[in-house]
């Protein structure tokens, strides 16, 4: 409707919206009762991945292809603080809405060309998020390194 511009921020953002909507229910249903459940379970290393990674668990968190709704009210579930839940999911939406953004856009505009076009998209989309799926990665290990 909007083409690609502003199309994919107004996305993005609807996208965080309704997050950080699903992490607010999470996070009301919670009331710390999940620490000792997961703990008696023996779940206690997602809590802790959660908690120790912050910003980064939550970008690398979703790249995984998991249920939307269910990401947003698990991690509001867990002791991941609001401010590395924004910002975590800001990041890790960011190639999601590019993709699926830009390739409405190519289909909708219908042009000559439009089918390489939508392939170039696709595969330029799909560089992006395998980037930031294995340099979020890299990056925490590098960070986790003593240092020398």
């Amino acid at each position: 409707t909007w083409g690609f511009f502003p199309g994919w921020v107004i996305g993005w953002a609807c996208a965080n919206l309704w997050a950080g909507v699903g992490f607010a229910v999470g996070r009301a249903f919670s009331a710390g009762r999940l620490d000792a459940w997961l703990a008696n379970k023996g779940g206690g290393f997602v809590e802790k991945e959660l908690k120790d990674g912050g910003v980064l668990a939550t970008v690398m968190l979703r790249q995984l292809p998991l249920p939307y709704v269910g990401v947003n009210g698990g991690a509001g579930l867990t002791g991941l603080s609001w401010r590395d839940w924004i910002l975590g999911n800001a990041i890790g939406l960011l190639p999601n809405c590019l993709i699926y953004t830009s390739l409405a856009s190519a289909i909708v505009e219908g042009a000559a060309g439009a089918k390489e076009d939508a392939a170039l998209r696709a595969l330029l989309s799909a560089g992006g998020v395998l980037m930031l799926s294995l340099g979020t990665r890299w990056l925490r290990r590098y960070l986790a390194r003593p240092a020398a």
